[in-house]
């Protein structure tokens, strides 16, 4: 029996943070539990598209998937905010995002669901632990309960602050076999706990 509701939301250039949050959804699924997935909006996405070979790669897929809006964090028990990591924030596109939904704070409509933060970025030091911090920095805000990751089921692969994977400095570098199977242990412990 499914008990909770799931929405991914997330921005992806590169294609780095969209294959994150498609593991996410993969292994969501894989657990029985009622998930959806949104990108936010990009209006620079064509031209980088024309600009970087690297954003050929998974541009129709990302394309292809719905644009977030702001009621879609409503009837969800469990939110997964994904952004790449920019100057050691989320991007400003995942910022504007975040930023439209401040009608909720005053009633606090997003106080108790819980948050799982996720990253890409470049290297070790390019601030991609700032990054989740600043997605759950929101979710304080909204009195949301933001996840730690577990060391004994992420195996150290990611910062207490939640998912992180490293691209590289072209962004080509994928996330690993070791970071899919530890997101997969992630949403397994989740789901148990929520539904059991």
């Amino acid at each position: 029996m499914i008990l909770i509701k799931a929405t991914i939301i997330f921005h992806s250039v590169c294609g780095n943070t969209y294959l994150l949050a498609k593991e996410l959804y993969q292994s969501l699924i894989e657990n029985k539990v009622d998930v959806d997935i949104f990108r936010v909006e990009d209006e620079d996405f064509l031209d980088l598209y024309n600009e970087f070979d690297i954003v050929k790669e998974f541009y129709s897929d990302i394309f292809d998937i719905k644009i977030a809006k702001q009621e879609d964090l409503l009837n969800s028990d469990l939110i997964l905010l994904g952004s790449p990591t920019y100057f050691g924030n989320v991007s400003s596109e995942f910022k504007k995002f975040l930023d439209s939904t401040g009608d909720f704070w005053p009633e606090s409509r997003l106080k108790g669901k819980y948050l799982i933060s996720f990253t890409s970025t470049g290297t070790i030091e390019g601030g991609g632990h700032l990054c989740l911090n600043s997605i759950n920095t929101y979710g304080y805000h909204m009195g949301m309960i933001p996840i730690s990751m577990p060391i004994d089921i992420v195996r150290g692969q990611f910062p207490a602050y939640g998912i992180i994977s490293y691209s590289g400095d072209e962004g080509n570098i994928r996330p690993s076999a070791q970071t899919k199977e530890s997101i997969r242990n992630l949403i397994k412990y989740i789901s148990k706990k929520f539904n059991y």
